[in-house]
């Protein structure tokens, strides 16, 4: 019987697919999934910023106290 409850949940969250956003495609693929009960979210993909710029923080340690 666990097994079935399983299953049962498992029908029940559905399938999720992410996908990268891309203007005018990303809705499309939305409206052909929603057909087969398969939610879709969309992640935003790497900006030229994200690529260039990197963050970092020193702590520089002296070496007397």
């Amino acid at each position: 019987m666990s097994k079935n409850l399983k299953e049962e949940e498992k029908h029940e969250k559905g399938l999720i697919l992410t996908i990268p956003y891309i203007a005018g495609l990303s809705e499309s693929i939305q409206r052909m999934c929603r057909d087969f009960d398969i939610k879709t979210s969309f992640k935003s993909g790497k900006t030229l910023r994200s690529l260039l710029t990197k963050v970092r923080y020193y702590t520089y340690y002296h070496s007397h106290p």
